[in-house]
């Protein structure tokens, strides 16, 4: 009987590193997440080595480094370059739960950089913090997650306010959007209502409604090309809604 039980524990130390690595190994993606939609991570488990990529919606895939699997924890970091200098590290760690991983993010900025950015790579105070990635199969569709898609987290997630430094690419004045820019050049569309409120700066600053400008001037252009914005956002459904946007320039 011992010798039967000490087979048995031998066989399952033996099976653990492989049962983590199958659950991790694979290609996983974000998507309720407020910035450059999906996030996408392609990993692979080696015993407890973890390697791999992390890529922003079309943008180039990162090399992650200092990855690791123990038992259902996986981490791992990345650096991201925008100029020269590296000057953003962001580490992850991820609960794997069947076909979920629930990631934490925490960001570690260099002396001399900036924390701007709420993409996967973001260093604003604002970026997301957690969120969750599902599996996705041979056929490129993400798994059926194992909790309903209104779990409150995904609730709290969707009506959370966002602040984001853009600059404006085009303007769609029929269906009241804008297209605009961060400064690691993701892209969002942003749209307004007639009750946004836009803020001017300067010595006459000014804080009108939307409504409010093309009342008084129905031909007005609310947003221009090439104009630098701070937004600050709430999602509605699929939907990102600016509550009031700063015109900086």
């Amino acid at each position: 009987m011992k010798n039967i039980s000490f087979v048995a524990l031998i066989l399952f130390a033996a099976c653990a590193p492989t049962f983590a690595q199958d659950l991790a190994t694979g290609t996983w993606q974000a998507k309720d997440v407020p910035a450059g939609s999906p996030w996408t991570f392609e990993l692979k488990a080696d015993g407890r080595k973890l390697t791999g990529t992390a890529r922003q919606a079309t943008g180039s895939a990162v090399e992650i480094s200092a990855g690791k699997v123990t038992e259902n924890t996986i981490a791992f970091k990345t650096t991201r370059c925008p100029d020269t200098v590296c000057e953003t590290i962001v580490t992850f760690t991820g609960t794997l739960n069947g076909d979920e991983i629930k990631f934490t993010r925490f960001v570690e900025v260099k002396q001399g950089g900036q924390r701007i950015g709420n993409g996967l790579f973001g260093a604003a105070p604002t970026s997301l913090r957690k969120f969750t990635a599902t599996r996705v199969g041979a056929s490129g569709v993400a798994a059926t997650p194992s909790k309903p898609a209104t779990s409150p987290a995904t609730i709290a997630a969707s009506t959370e306010i966002q602040k984001l430094t853009l600059t404006v690419s085009s303007v769609n004045k029929l269906e009241k959007y804008i297209v605009a820019k961060d400064a690691y050049a993701t892209e969002f569309r942003i749209y307004y209502s007639p009750e946004t409120r836009i803020v001017t700066l300067g010595p006459t600053a000014t804080t009108r409604t939307v409504a409010a400008i093309l009342q008084s001037n129905a031909a007005a252009d609310v947003f221009k090309k090439d104009q630098d914005l701070s937004v600050i956002w709430e999602s509605e459904g699929t939907k990102r809604v600016a509550l009031k946007v700063t015109i900086l320039e």
